[in-house]
Formats: C-alpha cells, structure tokens, sequence
C-alpha cells in the first residue's frame, strides 16, 4: 500500500491550482484513487479537484456542486482521516442539496507534509483559511462548516481566533478538546520524546461499521502508521489555548456520541458550551467517535439531527 500511496501523492503534485479551469476536468491521473474510495459520481456532480500552496505544503481540495445547491458546506476530517473516508456524510450533503468542499490536512491523505504530524495547530487554521479562500472566490461567502474530531478542534480554534469568522454556521461532530486518558497521555508523550519522535498507530473501533474499520487497517493506503509526538503536544498546547479564548457568540452546534472512546466526551460536553453561548448539544446514544462513518442506526440519527441544524 505504501507504493500505491506514493504514486497517489506523485500524480497529486502535477494537480492544477484548484481554482483554475482545468480543475474541473483533471482527475485523469487520479481516477484509481477516486474509484478505490467510491467518491460521487462526476456525472451528476461537478467535480473540481486540485490543489493549492499554504506554507510550503501541497493541499489538496475538492468540491461536488449539484446542479442548484442551497449553500455550501465545508468539511474539516479529523485525524489520521481524509477526503476519501468521507464518502457517507458527502453523499447525504449532496442528497440534501448542499454543495460540498473538502480539503485535506498537511500530513494527511493526498496534501503533502509528514504524516500525522503537525508543530502547531495554527497550521492547521492557516490552511482552513487559505481553502475557504478558494472555496469564496469560486462560490461566495456564505458558508456552513462541519467538522469531525480533529476537525471540529480546528473549527473551534479558528472560531474563538478569528475577529470575523468565515462560516454562518458550524456544526461539530465528537470535537476534539481533550482526548481519552488524558493525563496518561501527557505523562507518555513526556517520557518518550527522549527516546523516539513517533509511536505506532492502532486501529480502534471507532465506528460500528466493522467493514469501514477493516477498511482503514486493511485496504486504505492514505492511513499512517504511525503517529508523531509533536502532533500530540500540539493538541496539549491547543486545549491550553482554548481555556484562556474569549466566548464566541457564533451559531454552533455539537453532536456527540455517548460510546466515543476516542475523545473525553464527557469532560468536551462540560467545558465547550463554556465558550460558545450558542451551542446546542445532540446526543446520540451509543454512538462511536467516528460518527460521519457509523453504522445504522447511529448514522441515521446523525443525518437526522443534521436534517434540523443545516
């Protein structure tokens, strides 16, 4: 799987700019790629794939246009995850006639960078910042965010920094604020970094779904290995800046899982409202971390809760 991934990252970085014409007819190189994920069918959907510079990293984006979409949704993955994963909750966006746009993260799927690895989480808010800007110069200004895990720690990030944030409406999905064993983990990461700067990654069941699980041990060659220490003092340091953020009176909402065994889901319920006065919390009960890729009926409910927010 290793060489099919590298292959997959050459042909990526002969990609156009993302918001030039030839984005729109430039999968030809990637065609293996889109179809190993079962992406959105290109014939009812206008596709645009390419990429763009956000400090001298190669992102990747994409974006499915029906043909009169009733907005635009961005998607932000989570860790360890990317574009192609995403399949169910940009199948349900589109049916829901959302256009859809996605990017992936440094060190993630088909942008460049070292694997699940990352010095700061800022990085992450610059290259949301840079897509979003491609994402308006294509689409206008009026954006609706969705963010899994990681991604909805990005969108939280961004909300609680930016004067103006870009999105009317952000919903987060199992946020990452602080991760399961949390003291664990920082006593961990403290005793290791003298010895190694990365760990070997596990593949928990984070979703019901058994098929998407074996699916990512298996059969996904965008799916690290490994994990890097400094992505876990990154988070350290962004739990730490999200206590001292002001509030942000921004439209949000959370859906979270009460069978998450990824992220303290019971500590993020407790202390996210605390900065958000907008937010508004589904539970869903049972639910794993992964909930844009979970089984019935956990998904339905997920798709559900999202039929009355969006």
């Amino acid at each position: 799987m290793e060489k099919t991934r590298a292959h997959w990252h050459e042909l990526a970085a002969l990609l156009p700019a993302f918001t030039d014409d030839e984005a729109i007819a430039s999968l030809g190189v990637l065609a293996d790629y889109y179809q190993h994920y079962q992406l959105p069918n290109r014939q009812v959907y206008q596709h645009r794939i390419g990429q763009l510079e956000v400090e001298q990293r190669r992102i990747v984006l994409q974006s499915w246009s029906p043909s009169e979409p009733k907005g635009t949704l961005c998607i932000v993955h989570g860790l360890f995850d990317h574009t192609g994963i995403y399949q169910k909750i940009i199948d349900y966006a589109l049916a829901a006639n959302w256009r859809v746009c996605m990017f992936d993260l440094p060190g993630h799927g088909l942008s460049s960078g070292r694997r699940a690895s990352i010095k700061t989480f800022d990085t992450y808010v610059a290259v949301l910042d840079a897509a979003v800007a491609a994402f308006t110069s294509l689409y206008g200004n009026r954006l609706h965010a969705l963010g899994q895990s990681t991604g909805g720690g990005v969108l939280m990030r961004h909300c609680l920094m930016a004067s103006e944030p870009h999105f009317e409406r952000v919903v987060l999905i199992s946020p990452l604020l602080r991760a399961k064993r949390w003291n664990f983990m920082i006593f961990a990461h403290g005793m290791l970094r003298w010895w190694t700067n990365r760990i070997p990654r596990g593949f928990s069941a984070s979703s019901h779904d058994q098929a998407f699980v074996d699916f990512l041990a298996h059969s996904d060659p965008l799916q690290s290995r490994y994990l890097y220490l400094d992505w876990l003092a990154a988070m350290f340091n962004a739990e730490s800046d999200f206590h001292l953020a002001a509030m942000s009176d921004i439209d949000i909402h959370m859906v979270q899982g009460s069978g998450d065994n990824t992220v303290d889901w019971r500590y993020n319920i407790k202390h996210i409202p605390k900065k958000f006065s907008r937010l508004q919390l589904l539970m869903i009960e049972g639910a794993g971390h992964q909930l844009v890729n979970e089984a019935p009926p956990y998904i339905t409910q997920l798709f559900s809760g999202l039929d009355d927010i969006l």
